[in-house]
């Protein structure tokens, strides 16, 4: 069978869990004679606004590595549904032509991955390798922390996901957020506004409704979905409670690729030594186990090793040296190459996993099972359905360093207890078994491949996906109410001509963070242009010299619909201030080129803006911070 892999990110820069499992399957199936595929998204810094993709090879599988610039205006629409995302890969499967697309992960690409596989009629599996489907966030963690029981109240996602809201804005969202019944009335309100021509366009409206409509979107999509896959029992309930479907939900549990060794047997050691092995963030709780270990200030038969990147949040690993101090039992060790993972845990005699959050099935809690390593977690989510308090491991409250220090002191009084827990561990899913069980499904799915319809009729989900493919586009070509409102009063005082054919009518910058801002244009025509023009955007310094570029071209503006005479254009266009630029003000020139017969549109009237000796204009300054 020709299967492919669709995956968040991919070696060998992104190797986390999910990273290691798709590897491992991926592994797997080429070993039974499968033909095996990737698609992934890459993370870029210069990623261009107009998605791009290269087709690379990793341990000889091709990956195909999809990046784009993700500063959207319709960024809160695009985190789950991406029209270009969906596309480029409606193209690429058709050339592709596999027997299956196993899902192993959405984020990033979005569930345009899932859509494009279904416009094509090729069976789906997917895969839930944590939360994304019910949240944006995949921890179901609220803004403070604590456990989210899913969307239920879309004010509360309002502020998990605008971390930039301050002031007066947060403090509303924040003072209506307990209530549900305000959630209910404001979500009415929006759906009747959303409708009111000249308003929907509104960008807070626009914003509400991708917001509000993410939930119902996931589940519409997921419904049409072959097999989804959850590995724990916890998260099945989960994603029964908020409503996700699937034509067949299946439990199936993760499998685990064994190293050539196991080491089962641990080098002796004169303490009790514990370990922690994932990421450095502050829902994994770390700070609870370090917490702990000041509770057990006098045990000096104690080590804790720590195995995690610190570069990932900078922040919360200073937090844990800090809790650390000078506590020579102490350890921070970094990372370690994932085969080596059978040889870390034989120096480790209990594994402790204190998450804040459900986790879903963790693959170092497998590994750890493996070589017969006692673990120590959280009671909250799959840890709780894997561990069985005092017969494979040990429970603590999430979140008490208390209940959590009395627990390892238990294991320090009785120097039977991990023997006993090691007995109890049960027998570990290899990976070659999940292999196995996976291309049951596979092979069941591929049968009637053939004969499977598309399944993007005259639905109500088919409705909404071919509005907001053909509403958004790499740039915003719509103008608000509010723009309309005030664009003839405005231009009085800004506009240029160029070559007295085409003109712009405003030029304006917001901020998205102190480097990342959005530049915001509206042009009219009184002639069609018959070629491509760019505009150029140069950022100068003191001296006038370019400091950076916000160049981009007419058509990928124009080439999203048919344009007329006389009509005005917006559009948004991200900026992304390099590192290496010095904070200070910079003068903005802006322009337009004509490729195909290399020279300038001349600017031949300018209001309110001056004209540059560089066949431009000089629209003002911005700040850099």
């Amino acid at each position: 069978m020709k299967i492919l892999l669709v995956v968040h990110t991919f070696f060998p820069h992104w190797r986390a869990g999910t990273e290691v499992y798709t590897l491992n399957l991926a592994r797997g199936l080429r070993e039974r004679g499968h033909e095996v595929q990737l698609v992934c998204y890459e993370p870029r810094e210069d990623a261009p606004a107009r998605l791009q993709a290269v087709d690379e090879d990793y341990e000889g599988f091709p990956i195909h590595r999809i990046f784009f610039n993700k500063n959207h205006p319709d960024k809160l629409l695009h985190e789950y549904f991406n029209p270009q995302v969906e596309a480029h890969l409606v193209d690429f499967f058709a050339r592709l032509r596999p027997d299956v697309v196993h899902v192993v992960h959405t984020m990033h690409l979005s569930a345009a991955s899932l859509t494009a596989a279904q416009r094509l009629g090729l069976p789906v599996v997917c895969t839930a390798m944590d939360f994304w489907y019910v949240c944006p966030t995949f921890r179901l963690l609220r803004q403070d922390n604590s456990i989210c029981p899913g969307p239920i109240n879309f004010l509360q996602c309002i502020l998990c996901r605008a971390q930039r809201m301050r002031g007066w804005k947060r403090r509303l969202v924040a003072a209506l957020a307990p209530s549900d019944f305000a959630a209910r009335i404001l979500m009415r309100a929006i759906r009747v506004l959303v409708v009111v021509p000249g308003l929907r366009s509104l960008p807070i409206l626009r914003k509400l409704r991708y917001v509000t409509e993410r939930p119902q979107r996931l589940r519409e999509i997921l419904s049409r979905v072959e097999v989804l896959i959850v590995p724990s029992q916890n998260t099945y309930n989960i994603f029964v409670q908020n409503g996700v479907r699937a034509q067949r939900l299946l439990l199936l549990g993760f499998g685990l690729a064994l190293p050539p060794e196991i080491h089962i047997h641990k080098k002796p050691s004169k303490t009790l030594r514990l370990g922690y092995i994932g990421t450095l963030d502050h829902a994994k709780g770390v700070h609870v186990l370090l917490e702990a270990f000041q509770h057990l200030a006098n045990q000096e038969a104690l080590a804790l090793t720590v195995y995690g990147d610190s570069r990932h949040y900078p922040d919360y690993y200073r937090r844990l040296q800090e809790l650390a101090g000078a506590d020579r039992r102490i350890k921070f060790a970094g990372t370690f190459p994932n085969e080596q993972i059978g040889r870390v845990l034989s120096e480790i005699d209990l594994l402790v996993i204190p998450s804040l959050w459900h986790e879903n099935s963790p693959l170092v809690l497998h590994s750890a099972f493996a070589t017969k390593t006692p673990v120590l977690v959280s009671n909250i989510g799959s840890l709780a359905d894997a561990v069985q308090h005092g017969e494979n491991g040990l429970v603590f409250e999430m979140g008490n360093s208390e209940d959590l220090a009395r627990q390892i002191e238990q294991v320090l009084a009785d120097c039977t207890l991990l023997e006993k827990l090691r007995q109890g561990i049960p027998p570990v899913k290899t990976m070659d078994q999940n292999v196995q069980e996976l291309l049951e499904i596979y092979a069941a799915l591929a049968t009637h491949a053939g004969v499977t319809e598309p399944k993007m009729e005259a639905t109500s989900l088919a409705k909404w996906l071919r509005a907001v493919s053909s509403s958004s586009s790499a740039f915003e070509t719509r103008l608000s109410l509010f723009e309309q409102a005030t664009l003839n009063s405005a231009s009085r005082f800004h506009a240029a001509r160029f070559d007295d054919w085409l003109e712009l009518c405003r030029c304006g910058f917001s901020y998205e963070s102190p480097r990342l801002m959005n530049l915001r244009l509206v042009w009219r025509w009184t002639r069609l242009p018959d070629q491509n023009l760019a505009v150029f955007v140069h950022f100068l310094n003191k001296q006038g010299k370019i400091s950076f570029q916000a160049d981009h071209l007419l058509r990928d503006v124009l080439g999203h619909g048919e344009a007329h005479a006389q009509e005005l254009v917006a559009y948004s266009v991200p900026v992304r201030v390099p590192e290496q630029v010095l904070a200070g003000s910079y003068g903005v020139r802006l322009g337009v080129w004509v490729p195909s017969e290399q020279r300038f549109l001349v600017p031949t009237r300018v209001r309110g803006w001056r004209r540059d000796a560089w066949q431009g204009i000089r629209v003002g300054r911005i700040r850099v911070r």
